[in-house]
């Protein structure tokens, strides 16, 4: 089973961020986006 980067929980299934690299879950990005929630916070900070 993968585990999430973020909150370290392990998932069905992860998606990796196209901004950093790191492999996140549902509930720790946007999966529309492909950012996890790091990332997406910045990119709404600019």
């Amino acid at each position: 089973m993968p585990i999430c980067d973020i909150c370290e929980d392990k998932v069905d299934k992860v998606n990796t961020c196209t901004s950093c690299g790191v492999d996140f879950c549902k509930t720790c990005g946007s999966i529309s986006q492909m950012l996890c929630e790091d990332c997406s916070t910045e990119e709404d900070d600019e």
